[in-house]
Protein backbone atom coordinates (compact mmCIF):
# COMPACT_ATOMS: atom_id res chain seq x y z
CA UNK A 1 0.00 0.00 0.00
CA UNK A 2 3.17 2.50 1.19
CA UNK A 3 4.98 1.75 -2.38
CA UNK A 4 1.51 1.93 -4.16
CA UNK A 5 1.30 5.64 -2.95
CA UNK A 6 5.21 6.48 -3.10
CA UNK A 7 4.57 5.24 -6.71
CA UNK A 8 1.65 7.01 -7.27
CA UNK A 9 3.06 10.33 -5.82
CA UNK A 10 6.16 10.24 -7.87
CA UNK A 11 4.05 9.80 -11.13
CA UNK A 12 2.45 13.03 -10.71
CA UNK A 13 5.10 14.61 -8.34
CA UNK A 14 4.72 17.91 -9.96
CA UNK A 15 1.03 18.08 -9.16
CA UNK A 16 1.66 17.36 -5.88
CA UNK A 17 4.18 19.82 -5.05
CA UNK A 18 1.41 22.12 -6.39
CA UNK A 19 -1.08 20.28 -3.80
CA UNK A 20 1.06 20.75 -1.14
CA UNK A 21 2.67 24.56 -1.95
CA UNK A 22 -1.02 25.34 -2.09
CA UNK A 23 -2.35 23.50 1.53
CA UNK A 24 1.30 24.99 3.02
CA UNK A 25 0.27 28.36 1.60
CA UNK A 26 -3.66 28.28 2.94
CA UNK A 27 -1.87 27.10 6.42
CA UNK A 28 0.39 29.57 6.57
CA UNK A 29 -0.66 32.58 4.22
CA UNK A 30 1.47 34.99 6.62
CA UNK A 31 4.37 33.51 5.44
CA UNK A 32 3.57 33.80 1.54
CA UNK A 33 1.85 37.54 1.54
CA UNK A 34 3.04 40.79 0.18
CA UNK A 35 5.59 42.29 2.73
CA UNK A 36 5.81 38.85 4.54
CA UNK A 37 8.82 36.48 5.56
CA UNK A 38 8.71 35.40 1.77
CA UNK A 39 9.01 38.94 0.48
CA UNK A 40 7.21 37.54 -2.85
CA UNK A 41 7.10 41.01 -4.57
CA UNK A 42 10.97 40.58 -4.76
CA UNK A 43 11.75 36.77 -4.28
CA UNK A 44 8.43 35.35 -7.02
CA UNK A 45 8.25 38.30 -9.20
CA UNK A 46 12.01 38.54 -10.17
CA UNK A 47 14.02 36.09 -8.31
CA UNK A 48 11.92 32.87 -9.19
CA UNK A 49 11.39 33.88 -12.89
CA UNK A 50 15.59 34.80 -12.91
CA UNK A 51 16.41 31.51 -11.64
CA UNK A 52 13.74 29.32 -14.15
CA UNK A 53 15.88 31.31 -16.99
CA UNK A 54 18.90 31.12 -15.68
CA UNK A 55 18.60 27.34 -15.36
CA UNK A 56 17.12 26.92 -19.24
CA UNK A 57 19.80 29.48 -20.14
CA UNK A 58 22.89 27.29 -19.03
CA UNK A 59 20.79 23.94 -19.68
CA UNK A 60 20.28 24.38 -23.40
CA UNK A 61 22.68 24.28 -25.88
CA UNK A 62 22.97 27.27 -28.08
CA UNK A 63 22.60 25.48 -31.19
CA UNK A 64 19.11 24.14 -29.98
CA UNK A 65 18.34 27.66 -29.23
CA UNK A 66 19.50 29.17 -32.23
CA UNK A 67 17.40 26.16 -33.94
CA UNK A 68 13.93 26.85 -31.72
CA UNK A 69 14.19 30.68 -32.50
CA UNK A 70 14.27 29.88 -36.28
CA UNK A 71 11.57 27.71 -35.89
CA UNK A 72 8.89 30.47 -37.94
CA UNK A 73 5.97 28.16 -38.42
CA UNK A 74 6.00 27.03 -34.62
CA UNK A 75 6.12 30.98 -33.55
CA UNK A 76 3.67 32.25 -35.95
CA UNK A 77 0.76 29.31 -34.90
CA UNK A 78 1.25 30.29 -31.36
CA UNK A 79 1.57 33.73 -31.26
CA UNK A 80 -1.99 34.06 -34.11
CA UNK A 81 -3.68 31.47 -31.19
CA UNK A 82 -2.92 33.34 -28.32
CA UNK A 83 -4.02 37.01 -30.10
CA UNK A 84 -6.26 36.22 -32.82
CA UNK A 85 -7.65 32.56 -32.25
CA UNK A 86 -8.00 32.92 -28.19
CA UNK A 87 -9.56 36.30 -27.84
CA UNK A 88 -12.22 35.02 -30.91
CA UNK A 89 -12.73 32.29 -29.07
CA UNK A 90 -13.99 34.06 -26.14
CA UNK A 91 -16.10 36.67 -27.60
CA UNK A 92 -18.09 33.76 -29.25
CA UNK A 93 -18.15 32.35 -26.08
CA UNK A 94 -19.32 35.76 -24.04
CA UNK A 95 -21.99 36.08 -26.90
CA UNK A 96 -23.53 33.00 -26.11
CA UNK A 97 -23.21 33.04 -22.59
CA UNK A 98 -24.70 37.11 -22.81
CA UNK A 99 -27.95 34.91 -23.77
CA UNK A 100 -28.54 33.67 -20.18
CA UNK A 101 -28.51 35.47 -16.68
CA UNK A 102 -24.81 35.33 -16.38
CA UNK A 103 -23.31 37.98 -14.61
CA UNK A 104 -22.12 40.89 -16.91
CA UNK A 105 -18.64 41.67 -15.11
CA UNK A 106 -17.58 38.05 -15.52
CA UNK A 107 -18.48 38.04 -19.01
CA UNK A 108 -16.24 41.71 -19.38
CA UNK A 109 -13.39 39.24 -17.11
CA UNK A 110 -13.80 36.46 -20.08
CA UNK A 111 -13.77 39.19 -22.45
CA UNK A 112 -10.26 40.79 -20.66
CA UNK A 113 -8.71 37.36 -20.28
CA UNK A 114 -9.16 36.36 -23.77
CA UNK A 115 -6.89 39.07 -24.69
CA UNK A 116 -4.30 38.45 -22.18
CA UNK A 117 -0.61 37.44 -23.38
CA UNK A 118 1.06 34.42 -22.20
CA UNK A 119 2.69 33.98 -19.06
CA UNK A 120 6.60 34.33 -18.69
CA UNK A 121 7.32 30.84 -16.57
CA UNK A 122 4.73 28.49 -16.17
CA UNK A 123 4.90 27.47 -19.89
CA UNK A 124 7.82 27.04 -20.02
CA UNK A 125 8.03 24.84 -16.74
CA UNK A 126 5.62 22.31 -17.93
CA UNK A 127 6.70 22.11 -21.04
CA UNK A 128 10.14 21.40 -19.66
CA UNK A 129 8.66 18.90 -16.79
CA UNK A 130 6.87 16.56 -19.95
CA UNK A 131 10.12 16.83 -21.54
CA UNK A 132 8.64 19.05 -24.91
CA UNK A 133 10.89 21.84 -27.06
CA UNK A 134 11.50 23.67 -24.64
CA UNK A 135 14.00 26.51 -26.54
CA UNK A 136 10.45 27.37 -28.61
CA UNK A 137 8.36 27.65 -25.49
CA UNK A 138 11.48 29.98 -23.86
CA UNK A 139 11.26 32.11 -26.64
CA UNK A 140 7.61 31.84 -27.36
CA UNK A 141 6.76 33.01 -23.48
CA UNK A 142 9.50 35.96 -23.75
CA UNK A 143 8.11 37.16 -27.58
CA UNK A 144 4.46 36.90 -26.37
CA UNK A 145 5.04 38.96 -23.36
CA UNK A 146 7.09 41.45 -25.54
CA UNK A 147 4.33 41.69 -27.79
CA UNK A 148 1.84 41.61 -25.04
CA UNK A 149 3.23 44.96 -24.11
CA UNK A 150 1.16 46.69 -27.36
CA UNK A 151 -1.13 43.92 -28.82
CA UNK A 152 -3.36 43.44 -25.35
CA UNK A 153 -4.09 47.14 -25.00
CA UNK A 154 -5.18 47.26 -28.80
CA UNK A 155 -7.11 43.80 -28.28
CA UNK A 156 -8.91 45.39 -25.53
CA UNK A 157 -9.60 48.79 -27.19
CA UNK A 158 -11.62 46.33 -29.75
CA UNK A 159 -13.36 44.42 -27.86
CA UNK A 160 -14.52 46.11 -24.53
CA UNK A 161 -13.92 49.62 -26.38
CA UNK A 162 -11.77 51.06 -23.76
CA UNK A 163 -8.31 52.47 -23.90
CA UNK A 164 -5.59 51.27 -21.27
CA UNK A 165 -2.49 52.99 -20.84
CA UNK A 166 -0.11 50.32 -20.21
CA UNK A 167 3.61 50.91 -18.52
CA UNK A 168 5.58 49.99 -21.53
CA UNK A 169 9.04 50.97 -20.21
CA UNK A 170 8.62 49.33 -16.81
CA UNK A 171 7.22 45.52 -18.42
CA UNK A 172 9.95 45.71 -20.96
CA UNK A 173 12.69 46.63 -18.09
CA UNK A 174 11.06 43.74 -15.93
CA UNK A 175 11.06 40.85 -18.94
CA UNK A 176 14.64 42.17 -19.92
CA UNK A 177 16.10 41.89 -16.31
CA UNK A 178 14.05 38.36 -15.84
CA UNK A 179 13.80 36.67 -18.54
CA UNK A 180 16.39 37.89 -21.22
CA UNK A 181 19.82 38.56 -19.04
CA UNK A 182 19.58 35.22 -16.79
CA UNK A 183 18.94 33.69 -20.58
CA UNK A 184 22.29 35.33 -21.88
CA UNK A 185 23.98 34.73 -18.81
CA UNK A 186 23.11 31.07 -18.76
CA UNK A 187 24.08 30.78 -22.12
CA UNK A 188 27.43 32.46 -21.52
CA UNK A 189 28.38 30.70 -18.27
CA UNK A 190 27.70 27.31 -20.39
CA UNK A 191 30.07 28.65 -22.97
CA UNK A 192 32.96 28.37 -20.60
CA UNK A 193 31.89 25.41 -18.58
CA UNK A 194 30.31 23.04 -21.75
CA UNK A 195 32.50 20.08 -20.96
CA UNK A 196 31.96 20.26 -17.43
CA UNK A 197 28.16 20.34 -18.00
CA UNK A 198 27.83 18.14 -20.58
CA UNK A 199 30.54 15.97 -18.49
CA UNK A 200 28.39 15.92 -15.24
CA UNK A 201 25.07 15.53 -16.75
CA UNK A 202 22.80 17.70 -14.77
CA UNK A 203 19.31 16.47 -14.06
CA UNK A 204 17.73 19.42 -15.41
CA UNK A 205 19.59 19.38 -19.03
CA UNK A 206 17.79 16.28 -19.78
CA UNK A 207 15.74 17.97 -22.62
CA UNK A 208 13.79 15.38 -24.64
CA UNK A 209 13.56 17.87 -27.93
CA UNK A 210 14.58 14.80 -30.81
CA UNK A 211 13.21 16.77 -34.06
CA UNK A 212 12.71 14.02 -36.34
CA UNK A 213 12.37 14.37 -40.12
CA UNK A 214 9.73 12.05 -40.61
CA UNK A 215 7.78 13.94 -38.41
CA UNK A 216 8.17 17.35 -39.96
CA UNK A 217 7.07 15.63 -43.15
CA UNK A 218 3.32 14.08 -42.24
CA UNK A 219 2.65 16.15 -39.56
CA UNK A 220 2.24 19.87 -38.49
CA UNK A 221 4.72 19.73 -35.10
CA UNK A 222 6.49 17.22 -33.55
CA UNK A 223 5.42 15.81 -30.47
CA UNK A 224 8.16 17.91 -28.64
CA UNK A 225 6.81 21.21 -30.73
CA UNK A 226 3.33 19.76 -29.76
CA UNK A 227 3.83 20.15 -26.21
CA UNK A 228 5.68 23.85 -26.21
CA UNK A 229 2.46 24.58 -28.29
CA UNK A 230 -0.48 23.16 -25.99
CA UNK A 231 1.11 25.32 -22.81
CA UNK A 232 1.90 28.66 -24.47
CA UNK A 233 -1.32 28.99 -26.61
CA UNK A 234 -3.53 27.96 -23.49
CA UNK A 235 -1.66 29.96 -20.77
CA UNK A 236 -2.68 33.42 -20.03
CA UNK A 237 -0.32 35.69 -17.56
CA UNK A 238 -1.61 36.90 -14.17
CA UNK A 239 1.81 39.08 -13.69
CA UNK A 240 0.26 41.49 -17.01
CA UNK A 241 -2.69 41.03 -16.61
CA UNK A 242 -3.97 41.46 -12.90
CA UNK A 243 -1.97 45.54 -13.39
CA UNK A 244 -4.16 45.75 -16.66
CA UNK A 245 -7.27 45.48 -15.30
CA UNK A 246 -6.66 47.45 -12.65
CA UNK A 247 -5.59 50.71 -14.78
CA UNK A 248 -8.66 49.62 -17.25
CA UNK A 249 -10.96 49.34 -14.58
CA UNK A 250 -9.37 51.62 -11.65
CA UNK A 251 -12.45 53.37 -10.34
CA UNK A 252 -15.10 50.63 -11.77
CA UNK A 253 -17.05 49.28 -8.51
CA UNK A 254 -17.08 45.79 -9.84
CA UNK A 255 -13.31 45.60 -10.52
CA UNK A 256 -12.75 42.38 -8.25
CA UNK A 257 -15.63 40.71 -10.33
CA UNK A 258 -14.43 41.45 -13.61
CA UNK A 259 -10.74 39.91 -12.09
CA UNK A 260 -12.24 36.59 -11.59
CA UNK A 261 -12.19 34.98 -14.42
CA UNK A 262 -8.10 35.77 -14.65
CA UNK A 263 -7.75 34.52 -11.03
CA UNK A 264 -9.23 31.43 -11.55
CA UNK A 265 -7.96 30.89 -14.85
CA UNK A 266 -4.08 31.48 -14.18
CA UNK A 267 -4.03 28.32 -10.63
CA UNK A 268 -6.47 26.46 -13.02
CA UNK A 269 -4.21 26.10 -15.99
CA UNK A 270 -1.22 24.99 -13.68
CA UNK A 271 -2.70 22.62 -11.91
CA UNK A 272 -4.08 20.97 -15.46
CA UNK A 273 -1.11 21.38 -16.82
CA UNK A 274 0.31 19.12 -13.57
CA UNK A 275 -2.14 16.58 -13.81
CA UNK A 276 -1.51 16.40 -17.58
CA UNK A 277 2.83 16.16 -16.78
CA UNK A 278 2.53 12.09 -16.86
CA UNK A 279 0.02 11.37 -19.31
CA UNK A 280 1.89 13.73 -21.92
CA UNK A 281 5.34 12.51 -21.05
CA UNK A 282 4.19 9.04 -21.75
CA UNK A 283 2.44 10.28 -25.42
CA UNK A 284 5.77 11.83 -25.99
CA UNK A 285 8.04 9.05 -24.78
CA UNK A 286 6.05 6.39 -26.65
CA UNK A 287 6.24 8.52 -30.25
CA UNK A 288 9.83 8.75 -30.03
CA UNK A 289 10.20 5.10 -29.21
CA UNK A 290 7.45 4.38 -32.42
CA UNK A 291 8.58 7.05 -34.61
CA UNK A 292 12.13 5.97 -34.70
CA UNK A 293 11.44 2.46 -35.16
CA UNK A 294 9.01 3.37 -37.93
CA UNK A 295 12.30 5.73 -39.50
CA UNK A 296 14.84 2.51 -38.54
CA UNK A 297 12.05 -0.13 -40.75
CA UNK A 298 11.79 3.07 -43.35
CA UNK A 299 15.64 3.39 -44.03
CA UNK A 300 16.36 -0.32 -43.69
CA UNK A 301 13.19 -1.25 -46.41
CA UNK A 302 14.23 2.04 -48.67
CA UNK A 303 15.91 0.31 -51.57
CA UNK A 304 12.96 -2.18 -51.94
CA UNK A 305 10.52 0.62 -51.81
CA UNK A 306 12.24 3.01 -54.30
CA UNK A 307 13.62 0.00 -57.06
CA UNK A 308 10.23 -0.84 -58.28
CA UNK A 309 8.70 2.44 -58.53
CA UNK A 310 11.62 3.70 -60.49
CA UNK A 311 11.33 0.62 -62.48
CA UNK A 312 7.59 1.58 -62.74
CA UNK A 313 8.65 4.80 -63.66
CA UNK A 314 11.09 3.55 -66.52
CA UNK A 315 8.61 1.12 -68.41
CA UNK A 316 6.07 3.82 -68.49
CA UNK A 317 8.69 6.32 -70.83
Amino acid sequence: MIALLVSLLRRHYFLTGIVFVIFFAHLFPHIGAKGGLLKPEITVKYVAVFIIFFNSGISIKTEDLTKAVLQIRIHLFIQCFTFIVFPCIMVVLVNMLSLSSFDGLLLQGLKVLGCMPPPVSSAVILTKAIGGNEPAAIFNSALGSFLGIFATPALILNVIGNLVDVPVYNIATQLSLTVLFPLVLGQILRKHAKLWLDRKHIPFSCIGSIFMTITQVFKLFTPPDAVAVLFCCTHKSLTLGIPIVKILFSNHPGLSVISVPLLIYHPTQILLGGLLVPTIRGWLLYNQKYRSVVVETFEKNLPFIIIPIWHSLLSQT
